[in-house]
C-alpha cells in the first residue's frame, strides 16, 4: 500500500454534483468531464491550507483500488454551503501549488461528503463548516484533460 499526499499544498478546490456529469472517460492518467448543460463547476471557498485530500491505494487481488480521504475546511460565508448539504455525491476538481489539475471521484466512483460545523476553541479562532471526504476508486486521481 502507498498513500499519496501533496506536500507542496493546494491552492484551489472546486466540485461538481454527480448528476451534473455528461460524460466522464478515462485515458491513461488523465481524464475529460462533460457537464451537462447549463452546470459548471462551482468553486469552494476554504482556509489557507485547509485543502487536505488523501489517497490510499492497495492492490487486492482484483486489482488497484485508491480510497479517498481527507477533508476541505471551508468559511462560514461559502455560497455552496445549501448545495452540499443537500447532496452528498460529488467530483472534486483540485489543484495543486504547482498547477496540477486532478479529479478526485468519477461518474460511477464519486466522492461522499458530509458537512459539520466547526467549533472553536475561542470566540476569535476560525469559524466555518469541515467537508470531510470519503470514497474509493478503481484508479489514483487523474489529471484533468484540457
Amino acid at each position: 500500500m502507498h498513500i499519496f499526499d501533496n506536500m507542496g499544498g493546494f491552492i484551489s478546490a472546486e466540485f461538481i454534483l454527480q448528476s451534473e456529469v455528461a460524460s466522464f472517460s478515462k485515458s491513461g492518467n488523465t481524464a475529460a468531464v462533460v457537464l451537462i448543460a447549463g452546470a459548471s463547476w462551482k468553486k469552494l471557498f476554504h482556509q489557507h491550507n485547509g485543502i487536505k485530500p488523501s489517497v490510499s491505494v492497495t492492490n487486492p487481488d482484483a486489482g488497484k483500488l485508491a480510497a479517498i480521504s481527507g477533508s476541505i475546511i471551508l468559511k462560514r460565508t461559502d455560497p455552496n454551503l445549501d448545495i452540499l448539504r443537500k447532496n452528498k455525491y460529488i467530483l472534486l476538481r483540485i489543484t495543486s501549488a504547482n498547477k496540477e489539475v486532478k479529479i478526485y471521484g468519477s461518474d460511477e466512483y464519486p466522492v461522499q461528503v458530509s458537512l459539520s460545523p466547526l467549533s472553536p476553541a475561542t470566540p476569535s479562532a476560525f469559524s466555518g463548516y469541515d467537508l470531510a471526504l470519503s470514497g474509493s476508486q478503481e484508479f489514483e486521481p487523474l489529471f484533468l484533460a484540457v
